[in-house]
């Protein structure tokens, strides 16, 4: 933490496990899925840290454990200073004010039965909280701030479009002046223009409010459009600050996983005689045993076949499985380029 600002957050050794049991008449539990596994992280307030990942390693479980919406297995989460990892779900409710989420998927995020209006004053309503000037005006104003129509108060979510729901999410979100959003992948689900368009509403609103941001995405463009500090996750286990400019002085007690290493190191430079190779990406094996496979599949300079296909979109291709499911697991940190045609 910096001298001029407090700490919003802080996650200690955090540990999300789910139990694995067994069929039949008397199940038992028989494993774990380690979908959490030891993170550690710290946030300001006002600041934004990016959580970046592979699909399925742990980002979306991390930032709903750090709300409490799940319980953890082990770990400290301090908000504010105040530990909640072992508070009640009634003593939790006054700290909701303080902590809220916008989540990845808009469509299901809103109740099709409420109204827009009914939706965005439900945390006025559930925190007994009586603005000035009364609950629909403050509504009105909230409606405007993100950019949509006061107007449509009584309207329903399936007469929006993918883009004014997550508006809709990210007014319930600020209705209470929160310190602390947690950003579920918000524009994953969105075409690129209207991306822009809510990235641009996430940063205006933290200039007027000065609300930190946990930033859950897998997209690094989407994460570079806002200056911010990141951490990038495999399987659920590995968290790195992102080198650059950042804004966030986060820190991270845990190192890269073992396979990132090797392969950042071979990836060859864009002035050496390998064209149409991606100079910046890093293969991230999910397992200890494919890392080696990972590296060497970097060391061996595969040319593509064409300026469209980089490297990286080349997968391990083991003989007993498909094409398709091989390229599929070939994974990549850092890269701008496309997937072949």
């Amino acid at each position: 933490m910096t001298g001029h600002r407090r700490e919003i957050l802080r996650v200690t050794d955090l540990r999300m496990y789910f139990p694995v049991r067994s069929r039949g008449i008397f199940p038992r539990v028989v494993g774990q899925v380690k979908a959490v596994d030891g993170i550690s992280l710290s946030l300001d307030a006002g600041a934004t840290l990016g959580l970046v990942g592979e699909s399925g390693c742990g980002k979306t479980t991390a930032g709903r454990t750090i709300l409490r919406l799940l319980r953890p297995t082990s770990g400290k989460i301090e908000l504010d200073g105040q530990d909640i990892t072992k508070l009640s779900s009634s003593a939790l409710v006054p700290l909701r004010r303080k902590a809220q989420i916008i989540f990845q998927d808009p469509y299901n995020a809103l109740n099709p039965r409420h109204t827009v209006g009914a939706i965005i004053e439900a945390p006025f309503r559930i925190q007994g909280v009586k603005p000035p000037g009364g609950v629909r005006s403050a509504v009105h104003d909230l409606m405007e701030r993100v950019g949509l129509n006061p107007e449509h108060y009584n309207r329903y979510p399936n007469e929006f479009s993918g883009g004014q729901r997550q508006r809709i999410g990210i007014a319930r979100a600020i209705a209470l002046r929160p310190e602390l959003i947690v950003c579920d992948e918000p524009v994953s689900a969105l075409d690129v223009s209207i991306q822009a368009q809510i990235l641009n509403l996430l940063r205006d609103l933290q200039d007027e409010f000065g609300v930190a941001y946990l930033f859950i995405a897998h997209d690094l463009a989407v994460v570079r459009r806002s200056p911010s500090g990141s951490r990038s996750c495999t399987s659920g286990t590995s968290w790195r600050p992102r080198r650059g400019r950042s804004s966030t002085p986060g820190r991270s007690t845990r190192t890269p996983t073992p396979c990132s290493r090797p392969c950042r190191s071979q990836i060859p430079s864009s002035s050496g005689s390998a064209p149409g190779f991606c100079s910046r990406g890093t293969f991230q094996a999910r397992s200890t045993r494919r890392a080696g496979a990972s590296s060497a599949l970097a060391a061996s300079g595969r040319r593509s076949a064409a300026p469209s296909r980089c490297r990286c979109w080349w997968s391990l291709r083991p003989a007993t499985r498909s094409r398709a499911t091989s390229r599929a697991q070939a994974r990549l940190r850092g890269c701008d380029c496309r997937p072949p045609v």
